[in-house]
C-alpha cells in the first residue's frame, strides 16, 4: 500500500494502482495562529481553512495531469480570499513519481511556488468568485485533459431522460421493439422475469413497457416505417418484385418483396404477406398481388420484373398482371433444386445410399448415447469442437448435399461408434462401396450448391449473374470425370437437366439484357449467336425509345454495395473465358450497322475484372453513355431469384407461436410486422 500524509490525515492506496487523481476536502477547525502548510499563510481564530485536492486513481491509465490545489478561507485574509497552491502537485511529482503522472511544470507555476506573495487577488467577496475557481468550460477541460464534474443539474436531467417521453426512454424502447420483431419474441417479452432483471441491472431508472404498450408502439412503428418505405418507393425509378407461395400455420399465404435502389444502395423490403384466396388460381393470385402493390401505390409501369418459382398458377398471375411474360424471371435457385432432385431420382444407386445415410443420421439424432459417443470419438481424434450430423429437410435447398458432406466428414468416427457393440438397435454401417458413392455424390453436387449460394443474395444485383453462372455450371459438370460408373451416370443426368431447365434462360430478354449491361460479362457467356444478335437488337430498340421518349433518368442506380462472394472455384471458368476473349466483343455478323452508336462503343470496350461493382462502374460511364446508363439502371435492378421471399417465409414459420398470435391483424390477415422484421 502506498501512503499519502498531509496535515495529520493519512490516505492509503494500492501500489499496483497509479495515482492520477484523488478527491477529498479537509476542514480544519478554528485554531489560534496555527501555521498552515503553505509557508506564507497562517490561520486566525475567526475562521476555518478548507483544503481541496484532486487526483485520479486508475490502473495504468493516464487521464491527464493532476489538478491544482485550491485553498479557500472565509473572512480570514482581508483582500485575499482565494489563492492557488501547487506545492502538493510538485511534491508528488518530485518525490512520488511512481504514483503520479509526469506533468511538466510551467515557468509561471514555478514562480508561484518560489514566490508565494505572487498570488492573484480575487476581490473582497466572502466566497470565491468564478474567476478564481477552476473553469468548467469545454475548452478548459480539453486543455487540462480533465473531465467536468457532474453537477446536480446533470444528474436531474439524466433521471428525467429515463421517464416516459425522455430521450433515453425513447431510445431504449425503440431498441426493445427492434429486438421483439427481429428475434421473433413474444409481445409480452418485457413482462418476463429474465428481461426485467436485465433491464433492472443495466438501466435501473428505466421502466419497461408492458404487452399492451408494446402492441400500440409496434402499430405506430409500422405506420412510420411504412411511410418511409412508401417515400423511397415513390422516388425509385424502377422496382423489381419477388413473390412466393408459402404455408404458414397450415394456411396459404402470398409473400411479396420489393427491391429498389435508394441513395446508391440496393434495398429490399417486405411489401406484404396476404392470405391466398381459396382455389389459388392464376386470376385469384393476380388479384391478391394487385392489392398488395396498390397498397404501396406501385403502378405496373414502374415494375421492371417479377421473379417467382415455376408454378403454373403464379406464372399465369404474372402474365395477367403485367400483360405478358416479358416481365417474368424464373427463380434460378428453384430450377437448380429441381435439376438435382430429378437427377437423383433417376439413379437407383444414389437414392439407396442417401436413404441409408438418412437412417444412420436419424439414429444418432434420437439416441443420446450414440450422439455422446460420436462427440467423444471426435475428441479422441483431437477435435476441439465436435461436429454434429445434419438432417435433410425436403423444403430446404441443398440440405441433401449438407447431409452427405457432414456424413462424409465424420464417416470414420461414425463407423467406430456403430461397430463398438454398445448400440444394438443401430443400423449397419455403410460399406466401402457405399462410402465411395457418398464421396462421389458430394463432389458431383458441390457446384450446384455453390451456384445456389451465389444467386441467394438480396443485397446486391443478381439478374446479370444468372447466365454466367449457368454457363460456368454447365462447363464444370461437362468437364467432370469420375471412376465410378454410378457417379458418371449421375453426372450425365445432371448435365441433361441443365440443358432442359437452365440453358433456355438465355432466351429471357430480361436476364440477357442484364448480362449485356454488366461490364464484367457483356457477351462472354452467350452460347448462341442467334440469341446474342436478338438481345442486341432488343437493347438497341429500347435505347431508341428512351432517346425519343420522355423516360426519366435513373440517378439512383449508379452505386451499390460491394457484392458478397462465395467460393470462387465456380468463377474460375469465367476468369478463363474472360482471358480468352478478345479485348473487344465480337459482334454477330450484320448486326453492327443496326445497333445504337452508344451500344457499339460500349461493346467495343474491354470487360472489367469480376471484383468490380457494375453499378459503380456505370456511375463513371454515365456521361459517356447517357442513354445506355439509364437502361442499365432498369435491368440491373431485376432479381435473379426469389430467395428474399423465401427468407420471409422462414421467419414467418418461426414467428407465429402461441405467444405471438396477436401479431396477426384481423380481417385481411396481413402480417403487418413482416415489414419491420425484414
Amino acid at each position: 500500500m502506498g501512503m499519502l500524509i498531509t496535515k495529520g490525515f493519512l490516505f492509503t492506496f494500492p501500489l499496483t494502482m497509479r495515482v492520477i487523481s484523488i478527491h477529498w476536502t479537509v476542514f480544519l477547525p478554528p485554531i489560534s495562529s496555527k501555521p498552515f502548510p503553505s509557508p506564507s499563510i497562517t490561520t486566525r481564530s475567526s475562521g476555518f481553512i478548507s483544503l481541496r485536492c484532486s487526483f485520479t486513481v486508475k490502473n495504468g491509465l493516464d487521464v491527464g495531469p493532476p489538478l491544482p490545489v485550491w485553498y479557500h478561507s472565509r473572512g480570514i485574509f482581508p483582500g485575499l480570499h482565494c489563492l492557488t497552491a501547487l506545492h502538493l502537485t510538485l511534491h508528488l511529482s518530485d518525490s512520488h513519481s511512481s504514483f503520479t503522472q509526469e506533468t511538466p511544470t510551467t515557468q509561471e507555476q514555478k514562480e508561484v511556488v518560489d514566490n508565494p506573495d505572487r498570488i492573484p487577488e480575487c476581490g473582497r467577496s466572502e466566497l470565491p468568485t468564478d474567476e478564481c475557481l477552476p473553469s468548467t468550460s469545454k475548452a478548459s477541460r480539453c486543455s487540462k485533459g480533465t473531465k467536468r464534474q457532474i453537477t446536480k443539474e446533470d444528474t436531474s436531467a439524466r433521471v428525467k431522460s429515463f421517464k416516459p417521453g425522455g430521450k433515453l426512454d425513447a431510445v431504449i424502447t425503440d431498441a426493445i421493439l427492434y429486438m421483439v420483431c427481429k428475434d421473433a419474441l413474444p409481445l409480452s417479452a418485457t413482462e418476463n422475469e429474465g428481461l426485467k432483471f436485465l433491464l433492472k441491472t443495466t438501466v435501473p431508472l428505466y421502466e419497461a413497457p408492458g404487452r399492451k404498450k408494446i402492441t400500440s408502439l409496434l402499430a405506430k412503428k409500422n405506420s412510420s416505417l411504412r411511410e418511409l418505405v412508401e417515400q423511397q418507393l415513390s422516388q425509385a425509378t424502377w422496382v423489381s418484385v419477388t413473390a412466393d407461395q408459402a404455408s404458414v400455420t397450415t394456411k396459404g399465404y402470398l409473400v411479396v418483396s420489393g427491391h429498389y435502389i435508394d441513395s446508391g444502395c440496393p434495398q429490399n423490403v417486405c411489401l406484404g404477406v396476404a392470405k391466398l384466396t381459396p382455389g389459388r388460381t392464376g386470376e385469384q393470385i393476380a388479384n391478391d398481388l394487385t392489392q398488395i402493390l396498390h397498397s404501396w401505390n406501385l403502378e405496373t409501369r414502374k415494375i421492371c420484373s417479377i421473379t417467382t418459382d415455376g408454378g403454373a398458377n403464379i406464372i399465369a398471375a404474372v402474365r395477367k398482371l403485367m400483360g405478358g411474360e416479358h416481365s417474368h424471371i424464373p427463380c434460378l435457385a428453384h430450377l437448380i433444386n429441381q435439376c438435382v432432385c430429378q437427377a437423383l431420382s433417376q439413379s437407383d444407386k444414389a437414392t439407396a445410399v442417401i436413404e441409408r445415410v438418412k437412417q444412420i443420421v436419424a439414429y444418432f439424432q434420437r439416441s443420446i448415447s450414440a450422439s455422446d459417443a460420436l462427440c467423444e470419438m471426435q475428441c479422441q481424434n483431437g477435435v476441439l469442437v465436435p461436429l454434429e450430423l445434419i438432417e435433410a429437410v425436403v423444403t430446404q435447398w441443398n440440405s441433401t448435399f449438407y447431409l452427405l458432406e457432414r456424413f462424409n466428414q465424420l464417416a470414420g468416427c461414425i463407423s467406430k461408434v456403430l461397430v463398438s457393440g454398445d448400440h444394438w438397435t443401430a443400423p449397419p454401417k455403410l460399406t466401402a462401396e457405399e462410402l465411395a458413392v457418398v464421396t462421389d455424390l458430394v463432389t458431383v453436387l458441390r457446384p450446384f450448391e455453390r451456384a445456389t449460394r451465389e444467386v441467394s443474395g438480396d443485397k446486391f444485383i443478381t439478374a446479370s449473374k444468372i447466365l454466367p453462372i449457368v454457363n460456368c455450371l454447365q462447363r464444370a459438370v461437362a468437364n467432370a470425370s469420375f471412376v465410378s460408373e454410378d457417379a458418371m451416370a449421375l453426372n450425365d443426368a445432371l448435365l441433361d437437366q441443365i440443358g432442359q431447365k437452365l440453358l433456355p434462360l438465355e432466351d429471357n430478354n430480361l436476364l440477357a439484357s442484364a448480362t449485356v449491361m454488366d461490364p464484367r460479362f457483356k457477351m462472354i457467356h452467350f452460347r448462341s449467336l442467334i440469341n446474342s444478335d436478338k438481345i442486341l437488337q432488343w437493347i438497341s430498340r429500347e435505347m431508341q425509345a428512351l432517346t425519343h421518349g420522355d423516360a426519366s433518368e435513373d440517378k439512383n442506380t449508379h452505386q451499390s454495395e460491394v457484392e458478397s462472394n462465395v467460393d470462387d472455384s465456380l468463377w474460375e471458368i469465367h476468369d478463363q473465358l474472360a482471358k480468352q476473349t478478345a479485348t473487344a466483343v465480337e459482334l454477330p455478323p450484320g448486326s453492327s450497322a443496326e445497333l445504337h452508336p452508344e451500344l457499339k462503343l460500349y461493346l467495343n470496350m474491354p470487360t472489367v475484372p469480376r471484383a468490380e461493382c457494375p453499378l459503380r462502374l456505370w456511375l463513371d460511364l454515365d456521361k459517356t453513355f447517357p442513354t445506355l446508363s439509364r437502361l442499365a439502371g432498369k435491368y440491373l435492378t431485376a432479381m435473379g431469384s426469389a430467395v428474399a421471399s423465401e427468407r420471409i417465409v422462414s421467419r414467418l414459420n418461426a414467428t407465429p407461436t402461441d405467444l405471438r398470435r396477436g401479431m396477426f391483424a384481423k380481417g385481411n390477415k396481413i402480417y403487418k410486422k413482416a415489414l419491420f422484421t425484414l
